[in-house]
């Protein structure tokens, strides 16, 4: 709800528009995330919504020590591989994902690029 009544800013001809459109939120396009972090940075507007693992690896890259990455998520996007019916790969992709995403390298993985799980 704090959105509502700040400067926000979004990157144009994303889905991030589409959600705040349907939340009723003004916000101002920019080009690039990188872009609408530095007006963020240069305070031109006061809040900037993106993809939060997107978000975090700029922050950690360029910006670090000017801005603050809230931990708050208001639209959840799930990701896919798509592989062809029936393909035999499905089980194996399956297990590989699943093996990632519980092994030590996951967590060491993204903690480097985000900075946390």
């Amino acid at each position: 709800s704090d959105l509502a009544s700040v400067r926000v800013g979004a990157v144009a001809g994303t889905s991030t528009e589409e959600a705040l459109t349907h939340m009723r939120i003004t916000y101002r396009t920019f080009t690039t995330p990188l872009d609408g972090l530095k007006a963020l940075r240069a305070r031109t507007i006061d809040a900037f919504v993106y993809d939060r693992p997107l978000l975090a690896w700029l922050i950690r890259q360029n910006l670090s020590s000017s801005i603050e990455l809230l931990d708050k998520t208001f639209d959840v996007q799930d990701y896919a591989f798509a592989l062809p019916s029936g393909s035999p790969l499905r089980k194996s992709v399956n297990i590989a994902v699943l093996d990632a995403r519980r092994s030590e390298w996951w967590d060491q993985t993204t903690f480097q690029y985000f900075g946390s799980k």
